[in-house]
């Protein structure tokens, strides 16, 4: 994991190839099928392009919309392995409905099923460990795959202006601070992509539980469930608030309040300003900052950070 992580920024370089491109039926509406780590890609996608009219689909077969709606949008399976069943019958619903499909992954029955039935597909590159570690691979193939060309020029300078060993340093004392605790992760609405992403590298890496909410949705729930004064060094849990740049400002002052609500009961909290969403660089830079702090808990832990037994364990059950 650690090798992928400081050589992420190549990953920009990738340049895909749609096969069978004449069957490509071009859309201006989009419908990401994908799940896991293979939905990443996308949610981030509609971080930084909120206007972009996609939906993103983790489930069997295809979202509950109006037939017009789904033959107007490009169907876009998403499956690193190619293996995932919910994805699989996404593409099977696209494909028996007739609808605008595409492919992506990096082999496996998806692959084998779009060349089979003549779908475009784009086949992307195998990362050492898993999906979440391949972002990059997936961010660019589905850009081609939706043919926002306009976009790739920027997604492409991220090849040389990310820097992962910058952060490495920063993840190391993140991880320490964090220990034994169990990371909670609060953002705005916009950016709950971004929590989500450090939610699933805990999960997955770190092999820890992780949770996330929004603002200013928790400030009506979730923190009256920390509402008791602990004493000082017994938390079992560590706050995390992303913070942008240009927070909206109601939204930055329920930060501030929070964070001194919850410091005031001693539990730990801090406060990371990532800069801009709007900005690919900032959104990747808080990517990465997350692999490192996940990757340097699971070592603090002793934990395997590139493999995930537990789902392996719970894909053959189902399999069987």
């Amino acid at each position: 994991m650690k090798e992928e992580i400081l050589n992420f920024s190549a990953q920009f370089s990738y340049k895909p190839k749609v096969e069978n491109a004449g069957k490509l039926k071009t859309r201006r509406e989009f419908i990401v099928a994908g799940m896991g780590g293979s939905h990443l890609a996308a949610d981030l996608l509609k971080t930084w392009r909120p206007d972009l009219p996609l939906v993103i689909h983790s489930d069997y077969g295809l979202p509950d919309l109006p037939k017009e709606k789904l033959k107007k949008s490009l169907i876009i399976a998403n499956s690193y392995s190619g293996n995932t069943e919910e994805t699989l019958s996404a593409f099977q619903t696209a494909l028996k409905a007739k609808l605008p499909l595409i492919a992506i992954g990096t082999g496996g029955k998806l692959i084998a099923a779009a060349k089979r039935n003549g779908i475009p597909f784009i086949q992307t590159p195998a990362a050492r460990t898993e999906p979440r570690a391949a972002i990059g691979y997936n961010f660019v193939a589905l850009l081609n795959a939706m043919n926002l060309s306009r976009d790739l020029n920027e997604v492409y300078s991220l090849e040389k202006s990310l820097h992962p060993e910058k952060l490495e340093s920063i993840g190391r004392r993140m991880a320490k601070e964090v220990g034994e605790k169990t990371l909670i992760i609060y953002s705005s609405e916009r950016n709950r992509a971004l929590a989500y992403n450090w939610k699933i590298n805990m999960n997955e890496t770190a092999k820890s539980p992780a949770f996330t909410n929004v603002f200013p949705e928790l400030n009506h729930n979730e923190m009256n469930a920390f509402a008791k004064k602990i004493k000082t060094g017994s938390a079992d849990f560590y706050f995390l608030i992303l913070k942008e740049k240009n927070e909206q400002a109601r939204i930055e002052k329920r930060m501030a309040i929070l964070r001194e609500i919850l410091s005031q009961r001693n539990w730990p909290v801090k406060e990371i300003s990532f800069g801009d969403s709007r900005k690919l660089q900032d959104i990747f830079h808080s990517v990465l900052l997350s692999m490192w702090t996940s990757y340097f808990v699971a070592e603090s832990r002793g934990e395997d950070p590139d493999h995930t037994p537990i789902i392996e364990e719970f894909k053959k059950r189902m399999a069987a």
